[in-house]
């Protein structure tokens, strides 16, 4: 069951589900139509967000560029992302997106959005997140091809910057990423170097990884969305289709419920188990009212009944107030405690 966000609460607050955000990206291929198929596919898989790539061809890479003519088709007008954010809003799930200039930043922001998310080859990008931060959102950053320094400068900026709250992603900047490339220990060493929630941009393929990350305390999860993993375009291999998006976050819910809470205490399912497998101290032969218990007089035995095996020393030597039958468990009601041995 989709949980709820209340709108005076913090997103990633530790006491919250993990965000699961489908990564739409750049997968509609530039077609509107695509586009709303994704927002609706994503909302049906169970992802608490979809996220799209908001930008200007012109202000993100040279002309030059061998990717200016991709990010040319695959760029998406205005009247597009007034549409899918209504779309996301009339579904009930979170629309945002990543913003690579001032004016997307503006747009998305005009659009309504709860935060931004800084790709990781922005990371460097300070002018960019600061004037993101500005708009005292959230900020998603992701790490990949980052640097501790790097990292620091730009949760810096942000929190300087005004943004409501920030988080940051792990992420290996490489398509599709290798298992054993994850390194997915950095998720807790980023929540602790920078007093921040942590998450996971994936970019390898399949399930596995996304669960292990959450097993490795991450908040977010940030995992590629399609229609077709076949599709011509830069992300459709490392992407999810919708019925195996759906069994991600089915794994992920249920990583969620075997976690648990991180305190030990007896629960209730193991109320009787704790009775019946513990020990506790028993009569091991008959004892006479008025004799001073030895240790040849005392068992320890099966079910927890009577006096705990720590105890053993304090009973050795005490006087039973009445006659105990071999094969009772030993109370304190049944010896005298001002007894001395």
């Amino acid at each position: 069951m989709r949980k709820k966000i209340p709108k005076k609460k913090r997103f990633f607050s530790s006491d919250r589900p993990v965000w699961i955000i489908a990564e739409a990206g750049l997968n509609h291929n530039g077609d509107p139509a695509a586009a709303r198929k994704l927002v609706d596919a994503a909302h049906a898989a169970g992802a608490d967000a979809v996220k799209f790539q908001v930008f200007r061809p012109e202000s993100l890479c040279s002309k030059e560029s061998a990717h200016f003519a991709l990010f040319s088709r695959l760029a998406l007008n205005e009247d597009v992302w007034r549409d899918l954010a209504r779309r996301a809003a009339r579904k009930g799930i979170v629309f945002f997106a990543s913003c690579f200039d001032r004016e997307s930043v503006d747009l998305l922001n005009a659009l309504g959005v709860p935060g931004f998310k800084i790709a990781s080859g922005d990371l460097t990008h300070l002018p960019l997140i600061r004037y993101a931060a500005s708009k005292k959102k959230f900020l998603i950053i992701s790490t990949g091809m980052s640097l501790p320094a790097e990292i620091r400068a730009a949760v810096d900026t942000a929190k300087r910057g005004g943004a409501s709250e920030s988080v940051l992603l792990h992420c290996i900047s490489h398509r599709p990423a290798k298992l054993e490339e994850l390194n997915l220990r950095v998720i807790q060493w980023l929540e602790r170097t920078f007093a921040l929630p942590a998450g996971f941009s994936d970019h390898s393929e399949g399930l596995f990884a996304p669960v292990a990350a959450v097993c490795a305390g991450a908040r977010v999860i940030e995992k590629h969305f399609t229609l077709d993993k076949d599709a011509s375009g830069p992300d459709h291999r490392l992407s999810l289709d919708p019925e195996d998006f759906s069994e991600m976050v089915r794994m992920i819910r249920s990583t969620e419920v075997v976690l648990g809470e991180p305190q030990r205490r007896v629960y209730a399912c193991e109320g009787e188990r704790r009775t019946g497998s513990r020990r506790s101290l028993y009569a091991g032969k008959q004892i006479a009212k008025g004799k001073r218990l030895t240790r040849a007089d005392i068992a320890i035995l099966r079910p927890a009944k009577g006096i705990l095996p720590g105890e053993f020393a304090k009973v050795v030597g005490k006087k039973a107030r009445r006659t105990i039958n071999a094969g009772e468990p030993l109370t304190w009601r049944d010896l005298d405690r001002s007894a001395q041995k």
